[in-house]
């Protein structure tokens, strides 16, 4: 049986045969999580002009344009991004994705540009092996990778950490007044699709890794989901 999947059709013998960057989206799109509207094309089976209209009518659509990249078979995390804000670049760009001689294409439209970032809120949200929570942002940024973890070096982002009931620590930046009692609310409704994820898919590491997702939130019941992935190193969130 095969479904479609971000415009790839996809079925259940070819799942794990994904490019786990790919798989990973797919996974939350089974789970029934808010996840990205990614456009996902095998390059060696599409023809250029056919990705070109592809990301030409996205254009149209998004203000703030088209992310795309090249996905390979191992999960690499350099392979380049181009960002393409004008009708005038997808010619060049789609042909240094031919060049790239990658499996798969991946593009997205990202709800703001890291100039234009105000009222948008970039992070990751983890389910402790234990039960608790995490939530670390940047009010105003769509910079992900800055947080890597709580350290001195945090301080040069702004970064502080405060506690929130018994289960929530949120690791947030400097404006005081951004409503992250409605980013938690968010999460809670998604909790249990979330725990599900965890148990199911990552199965024999499900109890003792955190599950970290990647998100983007910008208001009311607007939060999105790209990406997941889970990690042993829970001492960073116990200092």
């Amino acid at each position: 049986m095969k479904v479609k999947v971000f415009g790839l059709d996809v079925s259940s013998e070819s799942l794990n045969c994904l490019p786990p960057k790919i798989w990973r989206a797919v996974m939350l799109w089974i789970y029934g999580l808010p996840v990205t509207q990614y456009v996902v094309k095998d390059i060696g089976v599409t023809p250029a002009h056919e990705i070109t209209d592809i990301i030409s009518t996205k254009l149209q659509k998004s203000p703030a344009g088209i992310v795309v990249r090249t996905v390979a078979m191992e999960d690499k995390k350099r392979t380049p991004y181009f960002w393409i804000k004008e009708a005038g670049d997808i010619n060049s760009v789609v042909a240094a994705v031919f060049q790239e001689k990658q499996p798969y294409l991946m593009a997205f439209a990202p709800k703001a540009t890291p100039a234009k970032a105000s009222g948008y809120v970039v992070g990751r949200y983890i389910l402790e092996p234990n039960g608790a929570r995490a939530l670390e942002f940047i009010p105003g940024a769509i910079e992900p990778r800055k947080l890597e973890k709580i350290s001195a070096i945090s301080a040069e982002y702004g970064l502080i950490r405060k506690g929130v009931g018994h289960a929530f620590k949120i690791i947030k930046g400097t404006t005081d007044n951004y409503p992250y009692e409605a980013i938690i609310g968010e999460f809670l409704r998604h909790e249990e699709k979330l725990s599900f994820l965890k148990k199911n898919v990552l199965k024999e590491k499900a109890s003792r890794c955190c599950l970290c997702v990647e998100f983007t939130y910008w208001g009311s019941n607007s939060l999105e989901f790209h990406d997941f992935d889970f990690r042993n190193d829970i001492v960073y969130f116990s200092q």
